[in-house]
C-alpha cells in the first residue's frame, strides 16, 4: 500500500501550445517546502485514459527517501532532490488514436522547454540541461515519439517506461498508429528502461513490452518483468505498476541515484543493480569471518541480512595455503518465513527480511576453504553450484525454484521464483513464443535453478501443458485475430453465394468442405512460412508463429473464428452483407469513442477528426439499393470484379489481418462498392 500527501500546482503558460492539456508541478506536503525549484526535473507522462495525478505515488516515494533516508546519497552525503512535473492529457484514449499521440508528443516537446524555464533563477552552471521522462502505458509511446526529434532527445537523460507496448500497438486498427511505431523503431539517445507487469497485466500484451535490439542495445538500456525485480518478485497489474509499493519505491530510489550519477554508464549500472539485481557488494570495514569448505570450483553461498543492514558489504577469499581475494557475483532470492501464507502476500508484497543474498564464487581450485567476511550479513547455507542434477547437497533449507527465460532480445530478461514447491508451479514465458517477431535459431534459453536441502531434495521434475492458461494467453495475444478472421469467413460465404448466383441464379450456402479446404490451405501456408522463416517480414503473416509446434494453433483459430460466423452459412444474402458491415463497425466506433470523449472533456477544443466519405458512402449506397429490392445482376464483368474483391478480402483477412488489421476496411469498402456496381 502507498501513502502520500499530494499537492499539485499548475504551471502557467504565456502561450500554451495546446488548450486541451496542462502542466502541473507535484509537491509533497510537509516535505517539499522550497518555494523555488533547485532539483532535477522529472516529467511524468500518463497513458491511455491516465490521469496526471498518477505521478503522486512515485513522486511521494522520492520526496520521502530524499528527506528521511540517506542510503541513496553519495559519499559526501549530498544530492539534489527530484522535481516532479506531470502532464494532464484530460485522460484521453491515446491507445486508440494516432492523432492524439501526435498531439501529446508535440505538447511534451513544449513542456520540456517550459520546465527548463522554471530554473531561470539559478546560476547558469546550476541549471538543469536535461530532464528525466517517466511514462506509463501509451505515455511511453508518446515520449518516444517526442524524442524521435533529435533536438528533444538531447534534452532527455533517461526514459523509464512502465507497462508500455513498445513493439506492437494494443489495437492494430489504424494505419497511422503503425506509422508511429515504424517511426520510433530506431535507436534513441536517452537511456531506456522498460518495466513490464507480466501476466498480471491484462490490458497490454506483455510480449510487446520487451525491447528489441534495433531499439535498445545492451549499452542503451533494458527491459525487465516485475517477476524478476528484486523485492517485488511478482507480476503487477497494468494500473498498479505506478503505485505498487515495492516497485514505486525502487523506481524513486533509482531515479534519485541516477540523478546524482555523472556518466551514462554509471546511470545504467545503477538501473541494472536495482531492477536486475546486479549487486555491487563493497568490502566491509570489519565484521564476522566464516569459513566454508570448498567442494567444487563453483560455489554458491547464501547470506541473510542483519536487522540494521542497509547495504551489502562482504569480501570473499579462497584459502588453500594462502588466502587470495576472488571475484564473485551476487543477487537476491526470496525466502518467505511463512510456508502457509501466499507469496508474495496480497496487499503487502515482500518484506525486507524475506530475502537472501546469493553469492556465486568461482574458486581457483576445488580444495581448501572460502573465507567470508561481512558486517551486514550472516551465512545461512553454502554448497556446490551444479549445472547437472547432483545427489550431493549441503543446503539446509527448503527448496527454492527459480525459472529464468533469457531471450534473443538480449535487452530483455525475465525471472520468476517459486519458494513454495509443495504447490503446483505454473511457468509462463512472454519471450519464448511471442508472435510477430523475427525468428532466430535458439531464440530463447530456459534455465531452471533449484536450491534444495539434503533432507528434502527434489527427485523429479514433470512438465505439462496447462490448457486453460494456454487458451487464456491465446485470447490476449491474438485479440485482433477474432476481429480479422471472421471477416475472412464472411467474405468466403459471400463468395460462395455470388458464385452460385452467377451459375444457377440462386444463392448457395458455404459448405463444410469449404471449411476443411481453408484449414488445409492455412496449414500449408504456415508450413511454407516456417520453411522460409529466415526471410524478412514473414513473421507478420498469419498468426506470426514460426515454429512447427504451433501449427495446430492455425487450425484451432480457424475453427474458433468460424464458429463466430457459422450462422451466416445459412443466412440470406442481405443478412450476410449486414454481418460484414457489423464487422466493419468497430474500426470507426473506436475513433468515435475517442472523439466523443474529447468533446465531453473539453467541448471548446475537441479533437480533430477525419471525414472520409469512402468509409461511409459504399455502405449507405448498398443499404439504399437493397431497400429498393435490388439484387446483383447476372453481368459477367460486375460479378467477376465483385468475386475478385471478395477473394482479396478473404486472403488479406487470413494472411495479414492478425497483424495489419487496418488493411481490411479499405478492401471491404471497395468490395461493397463493387457490389453496388453489380446491383446497379
Amino acid at each position: 500500500m502507498s501513502w502520500m500527501s499530494p499537492s499539485y500546482h499548475a504551471v502557467e503558460w504565456h502561450d500554451p501550445p495546446n488548450h486541451r492539456y496542462q502542466l502541473f508541478l507535484y509537491r509533497e506536503q510537509g516535505m517539499d517546502l522550497q518555494t523555488s525549484l533547485t532539483g532535477r526535473p522529472v516529467l511524468f507522462i500518463p497513458g491511455n485514459a491516465g490521469s496526471y495525478q498518477q505521478v503522486r505515488s512515485i513522486a511521494s516515494a522520492a520526496s520521502r527517501q530524499h528527506t528521511v533516508q540517506q542510503d541513496w546519497k553519495g559519499p559526501d552525503g549530498g544530492g539534489r532532490q527530484l522535481d516532479f512535473f506531470s502532464v494532464d492529457f484530460n485522460e484521453e484514449f491515446s491507445a486508440f488514436s494516432a492523432r492524439t499521440l501526435h498531439d501529446q508528443a508535440n505538447y511534451i516537446k513544449s513542456a520540456i522547454d517550459r520546465i527548463f524555464r522554471e530554473y531561470d533563477h539559478l546560476p547558469l552552471s546550476q541549471r538543469p540541461s536535461q530532464v528525466i521522462l517517466l511514462a506509463h502505458s501509451m505515455g511511453g509511446i508518446a515520449a518516444r515519439l517526442a524524442i524521435s526529434d533529435e533536438e528533444i532527445a538531447a534534452k532527455v537523460d533517461v526514459l523509464l517506461t512502465m507497462s508500455t507496448p513498445h513493439t506492437i500497438p494494443p489495437l492494430t486498427i489504424e494505419r497511422d498508429m503503425d506509422a508511429i511505431y515504424s517511426k520510433i523503431a530506431k535507436p534513441a539517445h536517452p537511456l531506456h528502461i522498460s518495466l513490464c507487469g507480466g501476466v498480471s497485466d491484462t490490458q497490454v500484451v506483455s510480449d510487446s513490452c520487451a525491447l528489441p535490439p534495433n531499439i535498445v542495445s545492451a549499452d542503451d538500456g533494458f527491459a525487465v518483468f516485475t517477476t524478476g525485480v528484486p523485492a517485488a518478485w511478482t507480476g503487477v497489474d497494468h494500473q498498479a505498476i505506478v503505485w505498487c509499493h515495492q516497485v514505486r519505491w525502487l523506481i524513486a530510489k533509482s531515479l534519485l541515484k541516477m540523478a546524482q550519477a555523472g556518466s551514462r554508464a554509471e546511470k545504467l549500472s545503477i538501473a541494472r543493480e536495482n531492477f536486475l539485481g546486479d549487486h555491487e557488494t563493497v568490502s566491509p570495514s570489519g565484521g564476522d569471518m566464516r569459513n566454508v569448505t570448498v567442494s567444487t570450483t563453483n560455489m554458491t553461498i547464501l547470506l541473510r541480512a542483519k536487522a540494521d543492514a542497509k547495504a551489502e558489504r562482504a569480501s570473499i577469499k579462497h584459502c588453500v595455503d594462502d588466502c587470495h581475494i576472488v571475484p564473485f557475483s551476487s543477487h537476491l532470492i526470496p525466502f518467505p518465513k511463512d510456508l502457509n501464507a501466499p507469496f508474495p502476500m496480497p496487499g503487502e508484497g515482500i518484506k525486507p527480511e524475506e530475502s537472501l543474498l546469493a553469492i556465486n564464487v568461482n574458486a581457483l581450485q576445488d580444495k581448501g576453504f572460502i573465507s567470508v567476511t561481512s558486517d551486514t550479513h550472516d551465512i545461512v547455507a553454502a554448497g556446490p553450484h551444479m549445472v547437472l542434477t547432483t545427489s550431493k547437497s549441503t543446503w539446509r533449507f527448503r527448496p527454492i525454484v527459480q525459472y529464468a527465460s533469457v531471450s534473443r532480445l538480449q535487452s530483455t530478461t525475465e525471472n520468476r521464483f517459486y519458494p513454495h514447491v509443495h504447490q503446483t508451479v505454473y511457468l509462463h514465458s512472454h519471450l519464448g513464443a511471442a508472435p510477430f517477431r523475427p525468428w532466430r535459431e535458439s531464440q530463447v534459453k530456459v534455465a531452471l535453478r533449484v536450491y534444495q536441502q539434503e533432507q528434502c531434495p527434489i527427485h523429479e521434475v514433470q512438465l505439462s501443458t496447462h490448457v486453460r492458461g494456454t487458451l487464456a494467453k491465446i485470447v490476449s495475444r491474438y485479440r485482433m485475430t477474432f476481429l480479422a478472421w471472421p471477416m475472412g469467413w464472411t467474405a468466403l460465404a459471400m463468395l460462395t453465394q455470388i458464385r452460385g448466383f452467377s451459375r444457377e441464379g440462386d444463392f448457395i450456402l458455404l459448405g463444410k468442405r469449404w471449411v476443411l479446404g481453408v484449414c488445409l490451405l492455412l496449414v500449408t501456408a504456415n508450413l511454407a512460412q516456417i520453411s522460409l522463416r529466415e526471410s524478412p517480414q514473414l513473421e507478420s503473416l498469419l498468426l506470426g508463429t514460426m515454429e512447427i509446434v504451433f501449427v495446430p494453433l492455425i487450425v484451432l483459430m480457424a475453427i474458433w473464428t468460424y464458429g463466430l460466423t457459422c450462422l451466416i452459412e445459412s443466412a440470406e444474402f442481405g443478412m450476410t452483407i449486414s454481418f460484414l458491415m457489423t464487422l466493419l463497425a468497430p474500426y470507426k466506433a473506436v475513433s468515435l469513442v475517442v472523439w466523443g470523449r474529447s468533446l465531453w472533456m473539453d467541448w471548446y477544443h475537441p479533437l480533430a477528426t477525419d471525414h472520409n466519405l469512402f468509409y461511409a458512402g459504399p455502405a449507405l449506397l448498398i443499404v439504399g439499393l437493397y431497400v429498393q429490392g435490388g439484387l446483383p445482376k447476372r453481368r459477367d464483368l460486375a460479378i467477376a470484379a465483385y468475386s475478385a474483391g471478395l477473394l482479396v478480402l478473404a486472403t488479406s483477412a487470413f494472411v495479414l489481418g492478425s497483424r495489419w488489421t487496418w488493411i481490411l476496411p479499405p478492401i471491404a469498402h471497395t468490395v461493397l462498392l463493387l457490389l453496388a456496381f453489380a446491383i446497379w
